[in-house]
């Protein structure tokens, strides 16, 4: 391949595959600790889809407002996470 080619990483988990294109690999951080899962995010848009008007304009990470304002992460099933 010439200069400027893609570059292929054989491994079966994609998670590793970003983890190291963002430059994670070989850290402590494991890949999936990188990521919030979609019942964090769907957890969170919920909320925020019922919220009062002074939350208008804030920013938020899904992890850090499910800890701020108590919230529990329930799976597809209905059922809450552990």
């Amino acid at each position: 391949m010439g200069s400027g080619g893609a570059r292929l990483l054989p491994v079966d988990d994609p998670l590793l595959a970003i983890a190291h294109r963002a430059g994670f690999a070989g850290s402590d951080i494991g890949a999936a600790e990188l990521f919030e899962s979609v019942e964090d995010i769907v957890e969170a848009v919920v909320a925020l889809c019922d919220c009062p008007s002074d939350i208008t304009g804030r920013v938020f990470s899904s992890l850090d407002l499910i800890d701020e304002w108590g919230l529990s992460v329930r799976g597809l099933d209905g059922l809450a996470r552990v």
